[in-house]
């Protein structure tokens, strides 16, 4: 209270901006998740099917 107006400014907009990249940053890793998951599931299915070929009679 006694830095004055602009000292809680700068708090604000240092939350704000810590908010936004953090905010940024999880969903471009949950993004990134989600891809691999894909990926590897993908990946599954095509051994599922090689095997399912390969032993198949």
């Amino acid at each position: 209270m006694s830095q004055g107006r602009s000292a809680g400014l700068y708090s604000a907009l240092g939350i704000t901006a810590g908010t936004i990249i953090h905010t940024l940053l999880a969903a471009l890793g949950l993004s990134l998740l989600l891809v691999k998951i894909h990926c590897c599931v993908y990946d599954c299915k095509m051994v599922r099917c090689c095997l399912f070929n390969l032993f198949r009679r």
